[in-house]
């Protein structure tokens, strides 16, 4: 229930839901602009926030992201398979567990250090968009929980 440990209420708008076009397609993707600190699903975009950071930390602690999906509306029967994070086209980490099966809420937090983005080397360097996916079981999204078939 909501409010939770790792996102306290005045956190709202780290908190995602997925919308039918996502449940239907059995993906739900979450691009974070890391520069600009920019979360952006579909039409929807809200503002990160990385406070608190002194010039020396930023030196090695760059931008921490987190973000909570919550799938309390989708069916119960519609599973997380797998979490995807890639940067541009290359594929950084993918997740699999059984115990995804099981979850209605996921909470995603990264951190991207200072050597990854070393002014010294390259000015005006910018890390660009790291894309999060969460991947459902697609067939059975698609299923109406009380009978069974297909809702398309």
């Amino acid at each position: 229930e909501w409010p939770d440990t790792f996102l306290p209420a005045s956190q709202d708008d780290l908190v995602w839901t997925p919308s039918q076009p996502s449940v239907l397609s059995g993906e739900f993707t979450l691009i974070w602009n890391v520069d600009s600190d920019l979360y952006i699903h579909e039409e929807d975009t809200r503002y990160g926030f990385t406070s608190g950071i002194t010039e020396e930390a930023r030196r090695t602690f760059y931008k921490f992201m987190r973000w909570k999906l919550d799938m309390k509306l989708m069916p119960l029967h519609c599973q997380i398979i797998g979490v995807e994070m890639r940067h541009g086209d290359t594929p950084l980490r993918y997740w699999d567990n059984p115990l995804l099966y099981a979850a209605r809420e996921i909470v995603i937090r990264a951190t991207i250090t200072g050597w990854q983005k070393n002014p010294i080397v390259c000015k005006d360097q910018k890390f660009e968009n790291v894309t999060w996916t969460v991947h459902f079981n697609a067939e059975a999204c698609r299923m109406d929980g009380n009978s069974m078939e297909r809702t398309n």
